[in-house]
């Protein structure tokens, strides 16, 4: 690779870097679609957050089950809560910052909903909180990390998934986020609706 242009060079470091943990980034990625689709099929709504880098990965996941994604089909519960700059403003003003998204959940989460966590690393403390209320409210939880280490020492369990990417930096994570995203809702399409991924 060493006499490809810059550009080049970079697009097949991103593309090696992704290559790298397909098994295991696949593997999560099915056990976070089963996830998500165990609430759609209980009629329940999936919440979606992000904050910083994070935020427009959630907005893209939101408008992926909202909307149809590859073809016509009906859309899908799903709510970006890192959207309202309104509400989260008021929270972070009143002195709760760590508590943007474990607010909203506490209000509009619902038993057997599932709350979908877009990370790149600089938001862990509203990441807990977010994930210790869902799990008080009994809401399942699926974190897409796009840092280098786990967001939380939560393990994996039949109501928490953890997709974690690996990522070498951040925009690296940012790359590789948007990969697993579109895949995810492939995903979930092709169980719910029975297509091909």
């Amino acid at each position: 690779m060493t006499d490809l242009p810059p550009v080049t060079a970079y697009l097949c470091g991103a593309i090696d870097r992704a290559a790298e943990n397909i098994p295991s980034i696949a593997a999560d990625i099915e056990k976070g679609a089963e996830l998500l689709v165990s609430s759609l099929l209980n009629d329940k709504k999936i919440l979606v957050c992000g904050s910083g880098l994070a935020s427009p990965l959630a907005q893209l996941l939101t408008t992926g089950l909202m909307d149809q994604h590859e073809f016509e089909r009906p859309g899908l519960p799903a709510l970006n809560i890192s959207n309202d700059a309104v509400t989260i403003s008021s929270i972070a003003s009143a002195g709760h910052g760590e508590e943007i998204f474990s607010k909203q959940v506490r209000a509009i989460g619902m038993e057997g909903d599932c709350l979908v966590l877009c990370a790149l690393g600089n938001e862990n403390s509203q990441l807990m909180k977010a994930v210790a209320e869902a799990h008080s409210k009994e809401i399942k939880t699926l974190i897409i990390n796009g840092s280098k280490e786990r967001v939380l020492d939560t393990q994996n369990t039949g109501q928490h998934q953890e997709i974690n990417l690996k990522a070498a930096s951040l925009s690296n994570g940012t790359e590789l986020s948007v990969f697993t995203i579109n895949t995810l809702i492939r995903c979930i399409e092709s169980k719910l609706f029975g297509t091909s991924i």
